[in-house]
C-alpha cells in the first residue's frame, strides 16, 4: 500500500491523483504530489472499478428481502398448514390428531417457515456486506474503508477504486449504516459478490437440512404415535 500523503496546512490525508498539485478536501489547501505517486495513480486508475461492476454490485446486494417477499412468506407459512389440513380432514379415513399434526400441518409449515428464514437471514447478509464494503465517513467527506484514504469522486458515481491502495469502495451509503456493521470483507466488488453468493448458498443448504430435520421428526412423531396402544 502507498503511504498517504498528509495536508502541509491541516494534517490530513489528500487524495491521490495523476496530476498534481491537488486541493486537500478538509481545508482546501494545494498539495504538490511527488512524481512516484503520480505514475502510481495513473497505474491504478487503468484497473479502477468500472461503473457496470458498481451496479451489479449495488443491485447484488439490494436484491431480495422487500416487503413483498415477506408477505408472501407470511401468506405461505399461515396457508398451507390451513389447506394440509382441510385436505387431511377430506381424506377416507381423515387424519385427526397426531396424525393430522405430523403427516399434514407439520411438513406443509416448512415451506414457508423456509421462505421466511431466509428471506430475513439473507436480507441482514446483505446490508452487511453493503455496509462493509462502503466508503467511509470522515468529517462530512468520503474516505477508504481501508486506509482512509480521501477518494476523488463525483457525485454521480456509484463506487470508487482507491488510488493509494486500490480498494473498492461504495459511494452514498449512510453513516449509520455503515457503523451498523463492524467486519470486513474483501478489496475488490468481484471477490466480495463472490464471497456473499458463497454465504447464500450455504444459508439455503442450512435451512435445506432443518427442513428436512423437521419433516423426519414429524414421520417420527406420527411412528411413535402408531405403536402407541
Amino acid at each position: 500500500m502507498t503511504q498517504l500523503i498528509n495536508c502541509p496546512s491541516c494534517g490530513s490525508p489528500v487524495p491521490l491523483s495523476d496530476q498534481s498539485p491537488v486541493a486537500c478536501v478538509f481545508c482546501e489547501a494545494s498539495v504538490v504530489l511527488p512524481p512516484e505517486l503520480l505514475e502510481v495513480a495513473r497505474q491504478r486508475q487503468s484497473a479502477m472499478v468500472s461503473r457496470a461492476a458498481a451496479e451489479e454490485a449495488i443491485a447484488a446486494l439490494s436484491r431480495g428481502g422487500g416487503a413483498g417477499a415477506r408477505r408472501w412468506a407470511f401468506a405461505l407459512t399461515v396457508g398451507l398448514p390451513l389447506c394440509a389440513s382441510l385436505i387431511g380432514n377430506a381424506k377416507v379415513p381423515p387424519l385427526t390428531g397426531l396424525s393430522l399434526l405430523s403427516l399434514a400441518m407439520l411438513p406443509a409449515l416448512i415451506p414457508g417457515a423456509l421462505t421466511f428464514a431466509y428471506v430475513a437471514t439473507a436480507r441482514e447478509v446483505r446490508q452487511s456486506y453493503r455496509a462493509a464494503l462502503s466508503a467511509r465517513w470522515v468529517r462530512g467527506h468520503q474516505c477508504c474503508r481501508n486506509c482512509g484514504g480521501p477518494l476523488a469522486a463525483s457525485e454521480r458515481e456509484l463506487a470508487a477504486t482507491c488510488l493509494y491502495c486500490g480498494t473498492d469502495n461504495l459511494l452514498g451509503v449512510d453513516a449509520e449504516e455503515i457503523s451498523a456493521y463492524a467486519g470486513g470483507v474483501s478489496r475488490t466488488l468481484g471477490e466480495a459478490l463472490a464471497q456473499l453468493r458463497i454465504r447464500l448458498r450455504l444459508l439455503w443448504v442450512s435451512l435445506l437440512v432443518t427442513a428436512l430435520g423437521v419433516l423426519g421428526l414429524g414421520v417420527g412423531v406420527h411412528w411413535v404415535g402408531t405403536l402407541a396402544p
